[in-house]
């Protein structure tokens, strides 16, 4: 039978093709291939303003922008058609809408599941007060730890949440999953 060199996994005593013995240079070069004159590209920092503000750091409004009332809150679009339990339903009927839990104001919840968090995103001066609204809470961190502590105890319950859970339910996992970096690791199931 015949030597067949494609079935061959020995390590080649060859030497290397001159493009990868020179080092990492040389691959950088041979992907990028240098740009035409009158590229476009070298435009692009002039027409945008580059060099002459690169180093300025924006900064934070003082005063603050004010919270936009009402504030954003997570999952502001409907709810009853996402459930096959009225237990889950009611947990978050009752959760959205406790005043507690609204001060809290957490950002890991309106960013997926806020509709209107959603829509200010195109208005820089919005989203900026809405982001500075989730930083300057009137519950401390304290309290808010341990309100989502408590609704990461209660929402994975076989009798509050648990069988929308086992379902893959995208909005119970979402709530699930969120409230989770506002609670220590030891406290999680």
């Amino acid at each position: 039978m015949a030597h067949d060199p494609s079935t061959d996994h020995s390590p080649s005593t060859a030497p290397a093709p001159h493009h990868l013995a020179r080092g990492r240079t040389a691959l950088k070069a041979r992907h990028h291939p240098p740009r035409q004159v009158g590229d476009p590209a070298d435009q692009v920092p002039t027409l945008l303003g580059a060099g002459a503000a690169a180093t300025a750091v924006p900064s934070i409004p003082v005063p603050p922008y004010p919270v936009p009332t009402p504030f954003p809150q997570p999952f502001d679009s409907s709810l009853a058609y996402n459930f096959t339990t009225t237990t889950c339903s009611s947990f978050f009927s009752d959760f959205t809408t406790n005043i507690t839990f609204r001060a809290c104001r957490p950002f890991s919840l309106l960013l997926g599941t806020s509709s209107t968090f959603f829509d200010i995103q195109s208005n820089l001066t919005e989203l900026t007060a809405a982001m500075g609204g989730t930083c300057d809470t009137p519950q401390t961190i304290d309290q808010c730890r341990a309100t989502m502590g408590w609704l990461a105890g209660e929402i994975v319950k076989p009798t509050v949440c648990g069988t929308e859970i086992a379902a893959q339910n995208a909005m119970v996992l979402e709530a699930e999953w969120s409230v989770f970096p506002h609670i220590p690791f030891d406290k999680l199931r």
